[in-house]
């Protein structure tokens, strides 16, 4: 039997020190040191420490009864600053396998202790002695900060070479012999600290920010309070801000002589135990063309079959399919929100704000959000908004959206106009149960989803998955074909769309139902599809899901002659790649599915003469079987 464990709060509540997880099985907790959350309408004693809604933890200054909203005139603030900071980003002991010498992303960010000078000199780490080593990583960038008794040594990660430079002892190092966190920690900042000035202005160390009104007249990310590092080596500079909403970090440019823009890095974000990330998009990528409007309200719809426990938001103006990036920063002077979508019309209802007010990196790198933490469960209706200004053209995607000029984000009301063209690429990073089921599909606009109601989300994979209580990752963008994901594209853009997510939780399968622009845009003979296909799927069986269903390509209607042919010719063949040495598990007869006369796409099924509509996908996702196991249903017994 499956039950639901209580909670670490409702533990401590209860105050009998247990975890009680069913079946009579309990468990003791350490609650000496926890320190629980505040909560209202709950006795406190003189001196109880609780953490506020601000993060900060606090001090009851009397016997009393909290009410209904919390006020700060009834605790003390706590004098230990940085608690907090070190429970987030502190990551405990290196072992001797730590995976520090490896490519960018296999360690996590934060402060690593290396206990011992045997175990530093294992790590080949500066002086073989113990010390502390902190990763910090933004994007493609990453630096190795490590403190011993003979001082400071750094090292950067090169994107280019795609290994960890030589370690080096800084000009202005200095030595900690304390090795602790009160010599590095530097007090309050105040609303005119010089942290917008020239490298050397504000002294290196850890700062706490203990409003939200210094943090907005400070520039700080999102305009809250938070934990805000500094630290220098000779010309580098870089900056970190942690809030309630995440980390957000910057660079000082020697070349340009300033701070550059406040990003989220990318990487950094690991799955919480018995959880695993998936990568769920909201828009797919086009042919690169700029999309109408540089100011706006835009909404994306969010709507996915299995429970969705916290996520990030990814924002990037780029094609993804061409790896085509468009520079310039974009501001989201508003932040973004998130609320429940009654109908698919682009109201929203009870928006929430997630992140605040923000702006692209200026060099077109991904923005990336804090972890929400905000439960979207399995078969709910959401849409995510934010108001853009861009001072140049952004690029064009493919995907459902609502969109208003004049709007607010977090408005409930308002006219908003469909889209099936959306602005940026935009993902969702989202946690989890690892045993949700998860299928990659590698397509072109057929999956898509294009000429549906709802573009991606109604797309044969999103509707298959929703049925099935689980979760689509989509490699599909407009255009596409296995000779672009074969390298034939443009430059560069195979790797990127092909390797983007490879880092995440792998798919228990993958569908690939490419070819259609092969041989309609192409014009591809019978023996480059075999080859085109062939590569690809030894390709995606090593790095995606060693189980790979295909699918046969459907007719369109104004083509006759040659390529339909071809197109016939293949599908008899990739019906003979099931074999048990075959190129696939299964392959899925989509032509039969949705064409009579395997000419002609049914009326009921026709978007546009190439595409499906929305019940055209659905009649493809019928006939697809055993991608995955179905999910697990929980509930309390």
């Amino acid at each position: 039997m499956v039950r639901r464990a209580n909670t670490w709060q409702e533990a401590y509540d209860s105050g009998t020190a247990m975890l009680d997880l069913g079946d009579g099985i309990k468990i003791p907790l350490p609650l000496s040191g926890l320190v629980p959350a505040w909560r209202p309408n709950t006795p406190y004693t003189t001196g109880q420490r609780v953490i506020a809604p601000s993060g900060d933890i606090v001090s009851s200054k009397a016997n009393f009864t909290s009410g209904a909203a919390y006020a700060a005139a009834d605790w003390n603030a706590s004098t230990q600053q940085g608690e907090i900071a070190a429970a987030v980003y502190y990551q405990g002991g290196l072992l001797s396998t730590a995976p520090v010498n490896d490519p960018l992303g296999s360690l996590k960010d934060g402060v690593h202790r290396v206990t011992s000078d045997a175990r530093a000199a294992e790590l080949s780490l500066p002086d073989s002695r113990a010390g502390r080593l902190i990763q910090l990583s933004s994007g493609t960038f990453g630096i190795h900060f490590y403190e011993s008794l003979l001082g400071q040594s750094i090292r950067l990660w090169s994107s280019g070479t795609n290994t960890w430079g030589t370690w080096t002892k800084p000009a202005n190092t200095y030595t900690d012999t304390a090795m602790n966190s009160v010599k590095w920690y530097q007090g309050g900042l105040t609303a005119t600290a010089p942290i917008n000035e020239a490298l050397g202005a504000l002294v290196d160390g850890d700062y706490r920010v203990t409003q939200d009104v210094t943090a907005a007249a400070l520039g700080l990310p999102d305009g809250r309070a938070g934990n805000f590092k500094q630290l220098s080596f000779g010309t580098f500079g870089f900056h970190s801000h942690t809030t309630l909403l995440g980390t957000s970090v910057r660079l000082w440019s020697s070349t340009s002589t300033a701070w550059g823009a406040w990003t989220k890095p990318e990487s950094g974000g690991a799955a919480s135990s018995g959880m695993k990330l998936v990568p769920l998009v909201l828009t797919a990528g086009h042919g690169g063309t700029a999309y109408a409007q540089t100011t706006a309200t835009v909404r994306y719809p969010m709507w996915w079959g299995a429970p969705i426990s916290r996520f990030r938001v990814h924002i990037r103006n780029i094609n993804p399919r061409e790896n085509a990036v468009r520079t310039g920063a974009v501001s989201f002077p508003q932040g973004l929100y998130v609320g429940t979508a009654a109908a698919w019309d682009g109201t929203l209802a009870a928006p929430t704000q997630i992140a605040g007010a923000f702006s692209t990196p200026e060099n077109g790198d991904d923005w990336v959000s804090g972890w929400v933490e905000k439960e979207l469960p399995a078969d709910s209706k959401h849409l995510l908004s934010g108001a853009y200004v861009a001072s140049n053209t952004v690029m064009n995607n493919a995907g459902a959206c609502w969109t208003s000029p004049t709007e607010a984000a977090n408005s409930t009301a308002g006219a908003w106009t469909q889209g099936s063209m959306a602005p940026f690429d935009v993902w969702i990073e989202a946690e989890t149960p690892s045993m949700t089921p998860t299928v990659a599909v590698v397509g072109d606009s057929l999956s898509a989803g294009t000429s549906s109601s709802l573009p991606v989300l109604d797309s044969v994979l999103s509707q298959y998955m929703r049925s099935w209580g689980g979760l689509p990752i989509h490699y599909a963008h407009v255009g596409d074909s296995f000779n672009s994901y074969n390298g034939g594209g443009a430059a560069g853009s195979a790797d990127y769309k092909k390797n983007r997510w490879l880092h995440l939780a792998a798919p228990d399968s993958v569908l690939i139902p490419l070819g259609s622009n092969d041989i309609f845009g192409n014009s591809a003979p019978l023996s480059t599809m075999q080859s085109r296909c062939t590569t690809f799927v030894a390709w995606a069986k090593a790095n995606i899901s060693s189980t790979v269903f295909l699918s046969t390509i459907t007719p369109r209607d104004l083509e006759t002659g040659a390529k339909e042919d071809v197109r016939r010719q293949y599908n008899l063949w990739l019906k003979e790649q099931t074999t048990p040495n075959g190129l696939a598990r299964a392959v899925f007869d989509f032509a039969a599915a949705i064409s009579l006369d395997d000419e002609t796409i049914r009326p009921e099924f026709n978007g546009d003469g190439i595409h499906l509509n929305t019940a055209g996908y659905a009649a493809e996702a019928a006939v697809l079987r055993n991608l995955t196991s179905p999910a697990v249903m929980y509930r309390t017994i």
